[in-house]
């Protein structure tokens, strides 16, 4: 049996969102954004659990248009903000308003259903 690559997974989702393909790109992305929350998912394209967020990303993306942008980085390909943001989970949602990070407490259960789940979010 070989082992696959990451080339080799499909990413059914992940390229109807907008990529970031470098550090400067999301920097530019945060900070041109006035009005609108940009939400950021750091994660792998091949991942299968990015896979899902990306799918529950591109579902809501039409419904938040007016209030938020949605954005997706590959972050073995864009590792800059990998120890800035501590992204060590596998996929990591992060939201910034008006160039700041937004950080939001969902309560213990919610954390304890996503890590069930598999979806070690960091929010």
């Amino acid at each position: 049996m070989t082992e696959k690559s990451p080339q080799d997974y499909q990413a059914p989702m992940s390229y109807l969102l907008p990529h970031l393909r470098s550090g400067w790109a999301v920097d530019q992305a945060i900070l041109s954004e006035e009005d609108r929350l940009v939400v950021v998912r750091f994660g792998h394209d091949y991942c299968p659990v990015c896979q899902r967020m990306d799918e529950t990303l591109y579902g809501i993306q039409d419904d938040v248009s007016n209030f938020a942008v949605i954005y997706l980085v590959d972050t073995s390909e864009v590792s800059d903000f990998n120890v800035l943001y501590e992204l060590y989970d596998r996929v990591s949602v992060m939201f910034f308003y008006r160039n700041k990070h937004m950080m939001i407490d969902l309560g213990k259960r919610l954390s304890l259903t996503l890590g069930r789940l598999g979806l070690g979010v960091s929010f």
